[in-house]
């Protein structure tokens, strides 16, 4: 974890993931999609299930309950990662990135 959390880590962009628009193929993916992220969706994708219709499909993963625990836990590691870099400002960057003071609804 030290690896994917801190000494790979260095910058967003290696933590998360280079920004790519749609039709691009995803050719750096941030250490925290290597491991724990797709290496956990893999190892939880059960071979004897048709299509991996589990955490090993991408369409299916949302059906399985350890989705949201997995997930979570992605959160908790990008929230210890942002509080270490205090240079980093996600409203700044851009990509696949969201301002946190945008409604989502409107008028809301």
């Amino acid at each position: 974890m030290y690896n994917h959390m801190v000494s790979e880590a260095k910058t967003s962009e290696l933590f998360m993931d280079f920004p790519f628009k749609t039709g691009e193929y995803e050719e750096c993916p941030g250490s925290i999609k290597w491991a724990p992220h797709n290496s956990l969706d893999t190892w939880l994708g059960s071979p004897e299930i048709d299509g991996r219709e589990d955490m090993g499909a991408f369409y299916a993963t949302v059906r399985d309950p350890i989705f949201y625990a997995h997930h979570s836990n992605v959160d908790r590691f990008w929230g210890l990662w942002s509080a270490t870099h205090k240079d980093f400002d996600v409203n700044r960057k851009k990509g696949c990135f969201f301002s946190v003071s945008v409604s989502l609804l409107p008028g809301v």
